[in-house]
């Protein structure tokens, strides 16, 4: 985390990193789906004495049943809070489009 701020603070100090007047709700929009994916796993998750329990094969079941639901409760919070994930797959291409003419320019 340290090393983290330092590098965000140096970016920033030097103009570098501005942050977009979007980036706040995209943020709040993260935290929230990153909450209700927490309490989605915590609440599903089983005490460990039942993970012992469990030979190798089940135990790769539960995890993967875990995992999916992680994945579902993410993303499906994010387009519920009105996150338009086509867009950001969009907007990442056309940033690297751009990124590839900067390069073939210089």
């Amino acid at each position: 985390w340290l090393n983290a701020y330092w590098l965000w603070r140096g970016l920033r100090n030097d103009g570098v990193y501005q942050m977009h007047a979007a980036w706040s709700g995209f943020l709040l929009r993260v935290a929230l789906a990153n909450g209700l994916m927490l309490l989605a796993l915590v609440y599903l998750n089983e005490p460990v004495s039942y993970w012992f329990e469990l030979d190798v094969w089940a135990r790769i079941w539960a995890v993967s049943e875990l995992i999916v639901v992680g994945v579902v409760v993410y993303f499906g919070s994010l387009v519920l809070t009105g996150l338009k994930l086509k867009e950001m797959l969009r907007h990442r291409q056309s940033d690297a489009e751009t990124s590839r003419t900067n390069e073939e320019g210089e």
